[in-house]
């Protein structure tokens, strides 16, 4: 299952999936409400990567769908269709629907730059190969008319999205990426602006 942010001040919605084997499963939206949550829900697009924001800043909620690498290993079931395969879907609460194509990953939505508008951060995965390889994710810029085609975070390089908030208080989202250090287990850990990379660290996993 995939949670709105829960911050108290809306009611909350919920993806609920469907059952997979390692394959790219399809979400039903459960929307919120004075009455809780729908008993319909709303099927979306295949994608185990899912994030909500207001990406418009129209004061409704809207839900991004994605390719996040991960493939069925069982012979002849490896691929997905062009409509799933490294593709993001924006659902935006007002029924209009955007595709973007290309990466496949991680979704982490914030605002990165303090305009109102939910940004999303979203990809690093490089191949549906196990273990992944990785590459630079994208930032998706939310404005008026949606998210627009995103771009990559300076020095920030392979690493994939992990999480955001804001940390230091000043009413902008920080984003965190990880990254594998020296092809081990290890992780260096960066904190950026959605831009440039402010600090990083390193986590030993052993």
């Amino acid at each position: 299952m995939t949670v709105d942010k829960i911050d108290g001040r809306r009611a909350t919605g919920l993806i609920v999936y469907e059952g997979d084997d390692g394959e790219q499963a399809a979400g039903w939206l459960l929307g919120a409400g004075p009455g809780g949550l729908s008993r319909v829900g709303r099927k979306l697009n295949e994608g185990n990567a899912a994030a909500f924001g207001d990406f418009d800043s129209d004061g409704v909620r809207d839900v991004a769908v994605g390719d996040d690498g991960s493939r069925n290993d069982e012979h002849g079931d490896e691929t997905e269709p062009l409509s799933v395969h490294r593709t993001l879907t924006i659902y935006y609460g007002n029924g209009r629907r955007a595709v973007f194509t290309g990466a496949a990953g991680p979704a982490v939505p914030g605002d990165f730059n303090g305009d109102g508008r939910d940004d999303l951060a979203f990809g690093g995965v490089a191949d549906s190969s196990w273990p992944h390889r990785y590459t630079s994710s994208r930032i998706f810029w939310g404005g008026s008319d949606g998210l627009r085609a995103g771009e990559k975070v300076k020095g920030v390089g392979q690493a994939w999205p992990l999480a955001a908030s804001d940390y230091d208080g000043d009413g902008d989202d920080e984003l965190v990426f990880a990254a594998f250090t020296d092809s081990t287990d290890d992780l260096t850990i960066m904190v950026t602006d959605g831009k440039r990379v402010l600090t990083s660290f390193d986590r030993r996993t052993r």
